[in-house]
């Protein structure tokens, strides 16, 4: 009969020797150690920031979800981890601060687009030849300051009875009772 030492011994022989014929486990093994040392060579940042200098935010995704898959195979235990993480942060970081100044871009966009599309409102001829008027007057130039109230009649007089409102016609009204006076 076999003593409890010699049958471990047996079983423990018998383990290694059906775990040495797994050779498709050992590569295996082998290529996600390689794996792991393969991410941290490549230059991943760099290729972010160049894919986003390029504007291409398809590509700088591929890098991050390839760079996230490498991660994610990484052993628990690796040393490489920690470091892979520390580089997906970064990476992140990088597409992160990019969405933010194409955000930012957009809206100063948005912004001019807006300013643009804003009409002056429709009396504003009229405004602004009063202000013009009322400038020359502080000037002492009531020559050039007829002249301005003329066109001035000739804009309000060109625009339609519905724009023709009471205060328009006041505002004219006393901007040329001052040029009268000079």
């Amino acid at each position: 009969m076999k003593t409890i030492e010699e049958l471990l011994a047996q079983d423990i022989v018998r383990f290694l020797d059906e775990h040495n014929n797994k050779p498709m486990d050992r590569r295996k093994m082998i290529r996600d150690e390689e794996q792991s040392i393969f991410a941290l060579q490549k230059d991943y940042p760099k290729d972010v920031q160049k894919a986003l200098e390029k504007d291409d935010l398809i590509q700088a995704k591929k890098i991050f979800d390839e760079l996230k898959d490498k991660y994610a195979k990484i052993p628990y235990h690796d040393a490489n981890k920690k470091k892979t993480f520390t580089i997906l942060e970064e990476v992140h970081a990088q597409i992160k601060v990019y969405l933010q100044k194409r955000q930012q871009e957009k809206n100063i966009y948005q912004e001019v687009q807006e300013f643009e599309s804003q009409t002056l409102p429709e009396f504003a001829p009229v405004d602004i030849s009063v202000n013009r008027i009322k400038s020359l007057l502080l000037k002492n130039d009531v020559l050039a300051a007829k002249k301005e109230a003329v066109q001035l009649i000739a804009v309000y007089n060109g625009l339609p009875g519905n724009q023709r409102t009471p205060s328009m016609y006041k505002k004219i009204k006393d901007i040329i009772m001052q040029v009268e006076h000079g």
